[in-house]
């Protein structure tokens, strides 16, 4: 079996006179290679005609083309140039197997059992791993843009590259963690200042018993030394430091205790703040893929979406409709305050004023206060015309109750519900199909 290489490339964003440019760059450059993979944003939805243009463009190397849909690609016209991953399933090549996914999170079950190595291409980053932007989930304030979902894939096809873009802060860099080369090959669109395309990609050759060389190249882009670390890169002419070097403050893994890779998550409501008196909302058991997470703090907050998730799942089987109030929507919900005076927001959170602003939102307040791990929840009910909020849930850790006697009450005296929650971890365990069924179907299927 011989080396395969692959031109890889993401984020065009419908951009043809990148196209073109990236077409001649690449003539230009005289690189050799089998095959080109683009992990998503090829076209504009606003445009549905384009992402066929740019793959029309991209087929005059006369090498397969293989990609996956991103969020930008909705809206476009059937093309007969390139093979989407999603749609043909995994393709078996002589030393690996290329796997993709575009929208889709359930697993291509059979790849697992081929025994060759698995390189896995999505267009979304995993969470936490060089994946800084906007989420899928606009309304969810975050610094992170990757999919939980994204890491199940790779802790269930333990794939040794993983090929992906969306978060542009982090393109043209790859990194390794554990047994994974992840590679974020965002963005081909880029521009200097003065509008000349400066867009990176890179060259990927796999060779046997999983030997990966990677070099990037940027369009326009010329040879010299880093700055800082003084090795050699292709860069852009007015870029004097490496994409590695410019985020390293960013590239720093954690390892997680193998202790944290099972959990057992337990949620229920409580009548009042001292006994037992409670009713059991659910209890589930929880792989978590820790390998793939950067670390402890992006793991409270995976856990928190995993939770907050389940949570809503379990609510939808009770209410028309659920929804989870934003946190820099509860002041304005909840608030009382007439605007006559600027009130900052550290004043509503730790100074709150229950005659000017509302006992309401002075005890969320004070939740907020207490951790940052807090949600509001409003379960709708529908009648004849409209929808009716009939519930309000406030979901939090159990230690806050027991370490702030009073809680529970005030929280009933303000008719919301107090939904609590309990984790505890089980150490490692090996994770089941079953498992990972029940997992994907809590996370379910990304719409774009």
């Amino acid at each position: 079996m011989g080396k395969t290489t692959m031109l890889i490339a993401s984020d065009i964003h419908g951009k043809e006179n990148i196209v073109e440019a990236f077409v001649d760059w690449i003539y230009k450059m005289g690189h050799s290679f089998d095959m080109i993979v683009i992990a998503g944003d090829i076209g504009n939805p606003q445009k549905p005609q384009v992402f066929r243009k740019i793959l029309e463009k991209i087929s005059v190397f006369k090498k397969p083309i293989y990609y996956v849909e991103g969020n930008w690609d909705v809206n476009y016209q059937a093309c007969d140039e390139g093979v989407n991953l999603e749609n043909s399933g995994p393709i078996e090549f002589d030393n690996f197997i290329l796997v993709g996914h575009g929208k889709r999170m359930s697993p291509f079950k059979e790849v697992k059992y081929k025994g060759k190595p698995i390189i896995l291409v999505t267009h979304y980053p995993p969470y936490s791993i060089m994946d800084r932007g906007k989420r899928l989930e606009s309304s969810q304030q975050s610094l992170h843009s990757g999919l939980p979902e994204i890491n199940y894939l790779l802790d269930f096809y333990q794939p040794f590259v993983h090929v992906f873009g969306h978060s542009h802060s982090f393109g043209g860099i790859d990194w390794k963690i554990n047994h994974i080369l992840y590679v974020n090959v965002a963005r081909l669109d880029r521009t200097a200042k003065d509008g000349m395309p400066i867009g990176n990609y890179a060259l990927l050759t796999i060779g046997n018993n999983r030997n990966v060389k990677i070099d990037w190249y940027f369009i326009n882009g010329v040879w010299k030394s880093c700055s800082l670390c003084g090795r050699r890169f292709h860069l852009p002419q007015g870029w004097s430091i490496c994409r590695k070097c410019a985020n390293r403050n960013n590239l720093k893994f954690v390892r997680i205790d193998s202790k944290y890779s099972n959990l057992r998550l337990t949620v229920y409501t409580k009548e009042k703040d001292v006994g037992d008196e409670r009713n059991l909302f659910f209890t589930k058991n929880l792989n978590i893929p820790i390998y793939t997470i950067k670390d402890y703090l992006a793991f409270e907050d995976f856990l928190d979406i995993l939770m907050v998730r389940m949570v809503i799942e379990e609510l939808k089987k009770r209410y028309f409709k659920v929804i989870i109030v934003p946190k820099d929507k509860v002041i304005e919900f909840y608030g009382e305050h007439s605007g006559e005076t600027v009130i900052p927001f550290s004043e509503y959170l730790f100074s709150c004023d229950e005659k000017t602003m509302g006992k309401k939102l002075c005890t969320l307040m004070k939740l907020f206060s207490l951790s940052k791990h807090i949600y509001v929840i409003w379960g709708f009910k529908e009648n004849e015309e409209n929808y009716v909020l009939d519930s309000e849930y406030v979901l939090f850790n159990e230690k806050i109750s027991k370490e702030n006697v009073g809680i529970i009450e005030t929280l009933y005296e303000n008719n919301f519900i107090p939904l609590l929650y309990r984790r505890e971890f089980t150490g490692l365990q090996k994770a089941s199909r079953k498992m990972f069924e029940s997992l994907r179907r809590i996370l379910g299927r990304r719409k774009s």
